[in-house]
């Protein structure tokens, strides 16, 4: 009989990060070994959400339905919300916790006394910890004291497909993707867009993703960058696939990333990629080999990696061809088997 594994996250059905990871457990092979049952913490109606998450998770271990609890979270109120779904496990189901979020040290840090208190015990109360990247690991096994068999890092993946790709049809177009936030750099963006615009007048930026889409709207009309800039939202499918076929730049300004997925599917399609050296991104992109690394919030830094790529259209596509081999160290089917046997060595 398989073992029944309670997968607790946000709503499958959203747009972001931890989402499509859960999707991506969901629709895996995983399922050929365990029932994998899916608990909503959060949703569109988050409080409603929340509650009836709360409920079906109560019925399913009064049920005996719960060998193991697999908890996504980032940090704050994600954390606050599946902490309470930690507090009513029973001490004999196994939970592992996966951490999304790039800013959970720092929301640690700056956490009150009684705060930390309670995470050290949440963090205590778990069977095994899933990471992101390797800076990360490191980072929490010295704030919390952990052994280093309790932690592991593993890397978000895509489906990598074999895609032909044309690197001589590329255009001059530096693609964003991501939360329209303050903590994801795109007013950093914004503030240089003016500048390579008026060096470079035939280069176009795709921003691209939900959030603060009228302060964005708002800024792109009083900055004059109408003609360079197109906000076309959040994307996927189709649509995402035509952006990253055009384009030969995929910029990340973020302030704090756990990992970023949106470079390892700019790797697939061929692109160079300009990011903030912060989080789990140096765990992808090598400076100077694959990509360049800039300092979180160097205005001076964004803007010179990006032209070096803009003036140099060689280097670009010599960039993107390394990225197109390279992403095959981030296929999904890897991530896959390393959580099957986090499962199996928990699971008696």
């Amino acid at each position: 009989m398989k073992k029944n594994i309670c997968m607790i996250g946000p709503n499958i059905n959203l747009n972001g990060g931890i989402a499509t990871v859960i999707k991506q457990y969901m629709n895996s092979d995983i399922r050929n070994k365990y029932n994998l049952i899916a608990v909503s913490s959060y949703g569109n109606r988050r409080i409603k959400e929340f509650i009836k998450g709360i409920y079906k998770y109560k019925k399913l271990l009064s049920e005996g339905k719960v060998d193991l609890v697999h908890i996504h979270t980032a940090s704050r109120g994600s954390f606050y919300r599946k902490s309470l779904f930690i507090d009513i496990t029973p001490k004999n189901i196994p939970i592992v916790l996966h951490i999304h979020g790039g800013g959970f040290i720092e929301f640690y840090d700056k956490s009150s006394f009684f705060m930390k208190t309670r995470i050290k015990k949440i963090i205590e109360r778990t069977s095994k910890i899933i990471v992101l990247s390797e800076r990360f690991k490191m980072d929490f096994i010295n704030r919390f004291d952990l052994e280093k068999d309790k932690i592991c890092t593993i890397y978000n993946g895509i489906n990598v497909n074999k895609r032909s790709i044309n690197l001589n049809n590329k255009k001059l177009q530096i693609l964003y993707m991501g939360k329209l936030s303050e903590s994801k750099g795109i007013y950093d963006l914004l503030k240089i867009i003016p500048n390579i615009y008026s060096r470079y007048p035939k280069v176009k930026f795709i921003i691209a993703g939900n959030g603060e889409i009228d302060r964005v709207k708002h800024i792109v009309r009083a900055t004059n960058i109408e003609k360079c800039t197109h906000i076309v939202g959040w994307i996927d499918g189709k649509v995402k696939d035509k952006y990253l076929y055009e384009s030969s730049i995929l910029v990340m300004p973020s302030h704090f990333e756990a990992f970023g997925i949106s470079i390892i599917e700019a790797m697939e399609y061929g692109l160079a990629i300009v990011a903030n050296e912060v989080g789990g991104i140096p765990d992808i992109i090598n400076h100077d080999v694959n990509g360049k690394l800039v300092q979180k919030g160097n205005l001076t830094q964004l803007q010179k990696a990006l032209e070096k790529y803009i003036k140099d259209e060689n280097l670009t596509k010599k960039i993107g061809l390394i990225n197109s081999k390279m992403v095959k160290k981030f296929d999904i089917n890897n991530n896959i088997t390393q959580i099957q046997q986090i499962y199996e060595e928990l699971i008696v």
